[in-house]
Order: C-alpha cells, then sequence, then structure tokens
C-alpha cells in the first residue's frame, strides 16, 4: 500500500494529457520519415539508450510525434522477430512423417467345438 501511494504522488506532478488528444497512429508518410534513422535508432538501442528519449529526439527530426516514432520502433522490432521465428533452422534436415506400416490380414476367426 506504502509504494501504491508513493507511485500515486510521484504521478500527480506529471503533466495531463491534452483534451482531444488520441492514440498514435503509424501513416504511410510517418513511416517514410522514420524508417531513414532506424539503424541509428536499433543502433542507439543496442548501446543501452533508452527509448522514450530517442524518440523524443528522432519525433523532431522526422516531423512525428514521439508516441508515433515509438510505435514504429516496436513495429518494426516484432515484425522482425516474427520474421527471424518463421525462418529458423530446421536442425539440418526435415522431419519426415512415419511411413505407413503394412499389417498382415487378420486370422479368421474359427469357434472351438466341444
Amino acid at each position: 500500500i506504502i509504494n501504491n501511494t508513493a507511485q500515486y504522488l510521484a504521478a500527480l506532478g506529471t503533466p495531463r494529457v491534452p483534451e482531444g488528444a488520441t492514440p498514435p497512429v503509424i501513416t504511410t508518410e510517418v513511416a517514410d520519415r522514420v524508417a531513414p534513422h532506424l539503424d541509428a535508432i536499433f543502433t542507439r538501442i543496442a548501446n543501452q539508450e533508452q527509448i522514450d528519449d530517442l524518440a523524443r529526439e528522432f519525433a523532431s527530426k522526422c516531423r512525428a510525434t514521439p508516441g508515433q516514432v515509438l510505435k514504429f520502433i516496436l513495429y518494426v522490432s516484432q515484425s522482425a522477430r516474427q520474421t527471424a521465428e518463421n525462418t529458423k533452422p530446421t536442425g539440418g534436415f526435415p522431419v519426415m512423417p512415419p511411413l505407413p506400416i503394412r499389417m498382415p490380414a487378420p486370422l479368421p476367426v474359427i469357434p472351438i467345438e466341444e
């Protein structure tokens, strides 16, 4: 409870969301402006720079909002991860399904006479 109260009090000083604000949307224009900077962005992320700081910095360079830049970075990284998962190596050879085994025909039932 103390931690929740401390987090709440710390959040009171943050600026409010502007009236009429909408979630960030990636348009083709935004993607075209951010895409040339992706190599630099991912290099700096690999160097442990904070992604929210990068989003703010590149937003001004790309004439986009920080939310749009961040959303596009996440979209590109998720797409790359899915592509890598779909092209995993098979271990050298594909696994073949087992061939059906031919069983001999069952013997006919012969009644026992008593």
